[in-house]
């Protein structure tokens, strides 16, 4: 695996979310395109789905990052990928790609960046619907209008995040996640537009892009059978409130986190001090905080212990 560049001072830190299931072949395609085409600084993570083939070992094998669980459907594999690259990556713009969609250009995220940071919120223009883009050149500066989206490219900047959280995990399998998770950006004023012209009509219009990306056509995979369950869920919620947790209750909080922990990759958790800790060894043993005039045991709890620092002479 090449190792991504190097980012540049000031800079916006871009991650990028791959998910999949079972198709092992199509996402190291798409892994390798990624680390010929990519041209910014990315931290990557692939989000596997509880695949049954050899998708989670041979990605692990060429040193990529993979997040894996059981079989939870689309809204909880974002999820996956959103949690790690907000929450433990810190990134300030991050990139979900469904397996089967794949760079053509060298340098296609640096208009997605670019859009997510300005928008906050773009998806890919749905290529087998070209009737639903009402106008626009699909780039950051003029993005395409349409009144339907694919879901296999969302951009979406931090900031947009903070408001509108994660995909509601009360959808399973395939269907209308995507969509729901959309319109509550379009309600918190990033992406697009919506219009009521009459009571009990909702119309939604996506800022889209097309930008050095295209879809393959490669087997699905999807469960269809929760497509309709799903529909008449998202009407259900249509008017809850804005944010979504990337869990429901307490035991799917556990199991996100259990995922992540398996991945070794779990959010940095509460530090224990050493009962022998010595405020005095520790700032003579790192110059440098003593030098900056920080508490040491401040130091140490916030940087000092997940950087390895020496807290007692060796010996």
């Amino acid at each position: 695996m090449q190792p991504p560049p190097q980012a540049r001072a000031g800079a916006a830190r871009l991650g990028i979310a791959v998910t999949t299931y079972n198709r092992s072949a199509v996402v190291q395609e798409l892994v390798t395109a990624l680390e010929t085409t990519t041209r910014s600084a990315y931290a990557l993570v692939v989000c596997d789905d509880g695949s049954t083939d050899d998708t989670v070992a041979a990605l692990r094998a060429r040193g990529v990052r993979v997040i894996s669980g059981q079989n939870r459907g689309i809204a909880w594999n974002k999820n996956r990928g959103l949690f790690y690259l907000t929450a433990c990556a810190g990134c300030d713009v991050v990139l979900l790609l469904d397996d089967d969609v794949i760079p053509v250009a060298v340098g296609w995220e640096r208009d997605w960046v670019r859009a997510g940071l300005s928008l906050g919120h773009v998806n890919l223009a749905h290529p087998a619907r070209p009737d639903a883009l009402l106008g626009g050149r699909c780039i950051p500066e003029d993005p395409g209008i349409a009144t339907m989206t694919s879901g296999a490219c969302i951009a979406a900047s931090r900031r947009a995040l903070a408001e509108v959280g994660y995909m509601d995990t009360r959808f399973r399998g395939y269907g209308h996640e995507h969509a729901e998770f959309s319109l509550r950006f379009l309600r918190a004023g990033f992406g697009g537009a919506l219009w009521n012209p009459q009571p009990h009509q909702l119309l939604a219009y996506f800022f889209v892009m097309t930008a050095g990306l295209v879809l393959r056509d490669v087997s699905p995979v999807s469960d269809y059978t929760q497509a309709e369950p799903n529909r008449e869920l998202s009407l259900k919620i249509r008017g809850d409130g804005i944010y979504r947790h990337a869990w429901r209750d307490e035991a799917e909080r556990a199991a996100l986190m259990s995922e992540l922990e398996s991945a070794d990759h779990a959010p940095r958790s509460g530090v224990t001090i050493p009962a022998e800790f010595d405020s005095t060894a520790y700032l003579a043993l790192n110059p440098d905080v003593a030098a900056a005039g920080v508490d040491p045991l401040y130091h140490y709890v916030a940087y000092g212990a997940a950087e390895g620092r020496p807290w007692r002479p060796s010996g």
